[in-house]
């Protein structure tokens, strides 16, 4: 199956120093898309979720420390199967 390459728009907004919402916008399909911010202790909503085109996925984060939008966005990887091969 021959996925095109996936850019992602990721907006990071914090709703308090230990709540954000991280929305993933796509312009194609991606399949299983997952995040993680590496050094960072957290829970979630959801992870391992099918991204629409131009459909916005808004995902719940809570944090075990207070952090900010801008270092949460500096720490943020995600991928997709698109990214596998």
């Amino acid at each position: 199956m021959d996925l095109p390459r996936p850019k992602t728009k990721v907006v990071v907004r914090m709703k308090s120093p230990l709540r954000a919402e991280i929305a993933f916008t796509s312009t194609v399909f991606q399949h299983r898309l997952g995040f993680d911010l590496p050094g960072v202790a957290f829970t979630c909503g959801d992870n391992y979720f099918e991204l629409y085109p131009k459909e916005t996925k808004r995902i719940e984060v809570a944090l075990s420390a207070p952090a900010t939008a801008a270092a949460l966005r500096k720490r943020l990887v995600h991928r997709s199967l698109a990214d596998t091969y």
